[in-house]
């Protein structure tokens, strides 16, 4: 015990008490984070979703190309309807 009759541990104890309690965020703080993430979150999805859509059409008109591309090809493939040849078939040996 010192001289006040206060035990020297008992009020290191409650001094860590009071520095933990006034570290925590007041709620103004916790406020502010809210809302500070809100508004990030806003913004990704804002810039998020066109960038998403915009990959979605150029995937979309990329298989569309490939299609019709594949279709030429097989049309002047032998045995096509327009490899040029009349009452002949291509054998292919393997």
């Amino acid at each position: 015990m010192n001289d006040t009759g206060v035990n020297q541990n008992v009020a290191e104890r409650a001094q860590r008490v009071v520095f933990t309690i006034r570290r925590q965020p007041s709620w103004v703080a916790k406020t502010a984070l809210i809302a500070g993430s809100l508004v990030a979150l806003a913004i990704m999805l804002i810039v998020v979703v066109p960038v998403l859509i915009v990959m979605l059409l150029v995937f979309v008109v990329a298989m569309i190309i490939a299609r019709i591309r594949a279709w030429f090809a097989r049309l002047s493939a032998p045995n096509g309807p327009r490899d040029g040849r009349d009452n002949v078939r291509v054998i292919i040996k393997r």
